[in-house]
């Protein structure tokens, strides 16, 4: 469950990293390309577009839980890296 480690800075992140021997190997294989596609976030006053990234490929690519990141934007494109 999400709420387990978000805003939580108590939360050990050990129990939040999935075990190598846990995950499927198919899962591990490398995708370096995913398509995804821009939705819209609901708000009071107006809709905005939000992406939603989430899977193991995330851990696979050293974004575990809480790590921070810097994203930039240029046209057409986004390119996100750890802090």
């Amino acid at each position: 469950m999400l709420t387990n480690w978000i805003c939580t800075p108590e939360t050990s992140l050990q129990s939040t990293r999935p075990r190598k021997d846990t995950v499927p190997a198919s899962a591990r294989k490398k995708h370096p390309e995913r398509y995804l596609t821009v939705g819209l976030y609901p708000e009071w006053q107006a809709r905005k577009p939000w992406i939603r990234l989430y899977g193991l490929w995330l851990t696979e690519a050293g974004f575990t839980p809480q790590t921070r990141i810097k994203v930039k934007v240029t046209a057409g494109r986004l390119v996100i890296t750890k802090v």
